[in-house]
C-alpha cells in the first residue's frame, strides 16, 4: 500500500503540518467508499490496523494533547449511522496514547459534498458550517484534526482556524489517504473509478 506522508505548511495555512497513511489510489478509494456510502464500517478498522507499522506516527502524536473528529451534520449522521472522523478516533486513541474531544467542534449546517467542488467553491461552500462550542475545553492545547481524506484542506484549514481562535496553540492534521495534489480538482472522478473497480 502507499506509503505516509508528512507535509508542513507555510503561508496562510492554519494547519501546522498535515499526516495521511495512504494516497488515495483506487484500492483505497474502494475502501474508504465503502465506509463512507455503504455502511461498511470494518474498513475503517481494516484502514487504522496499518498504524502499527507507522511508529514515526506515535512519535509525531507525542507533540499533541488530543484527537478532534472533523464533525459532519446531524442529518448526514442519521443517515450514514456514524461520522467516519469519529471512527476514526476510536481506532487510532490507543496506539497515539492521546484523549479523543468529539464535541471540540459543531457542524452548525449541511453543505453541498466538497467533492464535486473545486477550490474556490469549497471555501465558500464551508462559510459558516462549524462553531467551536466551548473554547475553554480546547485553550492552550495542541490539536490534532481527524478526518478520513485530505483533498484541499479547506475543511480541515476552516476547522483549525476555528480551534485557534478558541485558544489551541497549535493544529495539525491527520487523514487516511490523501488526495494528490495532481488530481485534487477530479477526486470525485477517482470515487467514480473505485465504485465500478468495487462493483466488479
Amino acid at each position: 500500500m502507499p506509503g505516509c506522508d508528512e507535509e508542513h505548511l507555510g503561508g496562510d495555512s492554519p494547519l501546522a503540518c498535515k499526516r495521511f497513511l495512504f494516497r488515495m489510489e483506487p484500492g483505497i478509494s474502494t475502501l474508504i467508499h465503502g465506509f463512507k456510502y455503504r455502511h461498511m464500517r470494518r474498513h475503517i478498522r481494516f484502514l487504522c490496523a496499518y498504524l502499527r507499522y507507522r511508529p514515526d506516527l506515535k512519535e509525531f502524536a507525542r507533540g499533541f494533547d488530543a484527537l478532534v473528529p472533523v464533525p459532519i451534520h446531524p442529518a448526514r449522521r442519521r443517515e450514514r449511522g456514524y461520522n467516519q472522523a469519529e471512527e476514526i478516533c476510536a481506532e487510532i486513541r490507543g496506539f497515539l496514547a492521546l484523549p479523543v474531544l468529539p464535541s471540540a467542534l459543531r457542524r452548525t449546517r449541511a453543505t453541498q459534498s466538497q467533492t464535486r467542488l473545486d477550490r474556490r467553491k469549497r471555501g465558500r461552500n464551508l462559510d459558516g458550517a462549524f462553531v467551536c462550542p466551548d473554547p475553554e475545553a480546547i485553550r492552550g492545547k495542541r490539536l490534532i484534526l481527524v478526518d478520513d481524506v485530505f483533498t484541499t484542506g479547506a475543511t480541515m484549514g476552516r476547522c483549525a482556524e476555528l480551534l485557534l481562535a478558541g485558544g489551541a496553540v497549535k493544529v495539525a492534521a491527520l487523514a487516511l489517504a490523501r488526495v494528490e495534489a495532481a488530481r485534487e480538482a477530479d477526486d470525485f472522478a477517482l470515487e467514480m473509478e473505485a465504485v465500478s473497480v468495487f462493483a466488479a
